[in-house]
C-alpha cells in the first residue's frame, strides 16, 4: 500500500484539489495509539484499490494539519479516523473500531461508478 504523507496545508489543499478528479482517502493516525496501529494494519491488509489516493496524517507530528482538516471539512477530529473526499467535500467519515476497510472499498466503488459520479 502506498501512503502519501500529508504534512502541511499545501499538501491538504492539493489533496482536496485531487478529489475533484477522483475520490481520495485521508487516514488520521496516532503512532502512539495501539488501536490506531491496529486499524492502519487492517487497512494495509485490505483490498483497497490501487487507483485510490491514500493520504496519511500523523496527528502527533502534524497536529496543526489535523486541526485544519477538522475545521475545513467540519468533521470532528478523531484518531484513528478515515475520511473520503469527493469533489472537495467529505462524503464519508468513520473513526475508531467502526472503520471497516470493506465499507471504505464499497464507498469508493460507489463514488467511482458512473452512477456515483457528479
Amino acid at each position: 500500500m502506498n501512503w502519501h504523507p500529508l504534512k502541511d496545508s499545501d499538501d491538504f489543499k492539493s489533496w482536496v484539489e485531487q478529489s475533484h478528479i477522483k475520490p481520495v482517502v485521508i487516514f488520521k493516525h496516532s503512532p502512539q495509539c495501539s488501536l490506531s496501529g491496529l486499524i492502519k494494519s487492517r487497512i494495509e491488509s485490505s483490498l483497497l484499490p490501487d487507483f485510490t489516493n491514500l493520504g496519511y496524517v500523523d496527528v502527533i507530528q502534524h497536529r496543526s494539519l489535523s486541526q485544519l482538516i477538522e475545521s475545513q471539512l467540519s468533521e470532528r477530529h478523531e484518531s484513528p479516523q478515515i475520511l473520503i473526499l469527493h469533489h472537495g467535500d467529505c462524503v464519508w467519515a468513520e473513526d475508531h473500531l467502526a472503520i471497516d476497510p470493506d465499507e471504505v472499498l464499497a464507498m469508493l466503488k460507489q463514488l467511482n461508478s458512473p452512477i456515483g459520479q457528479n
